[in-house]
């Protein structure tokens, strides 16, 4: 993961990326606790949840085939042995 986002030149982006959207889940976790019965705050809530969500699988699937790219790598190639 480290090595193919310096090599695509986003690592820093990504690092700052991350630490933002632990920020930001560190925040929901807060507004979670204190929210009450006011709608507008929980489908804000709920929306900037999603959007966690959605980034987090974003990161998840480029180190995923960051992995793929050394397991073939590792393995000589995509023939099946």
């Amino acid at each position: 993961y480290e090595e193919a986002s310096r090599a695509y030149g986003v690592y820093e982006d990504l690092a700052q990326f991350k630490d933002t959207l632990a920020i930001v889940r560190g925040l929901l976790l807060d507004a979670e606790e204190e929210k009450n019965q006011q709608h507008a705050m929980r489908e804000w809530l709920r929306q900037i949840q999603s959007i966690c969500s959605d980034a987090e699988d974003i990161l998840d699937g480029f180190e995923l085939q960051d992995k793929r790219k050394q397991i073939v790598e590792a393995s000589g190639g995509t023939r099946m042995k």
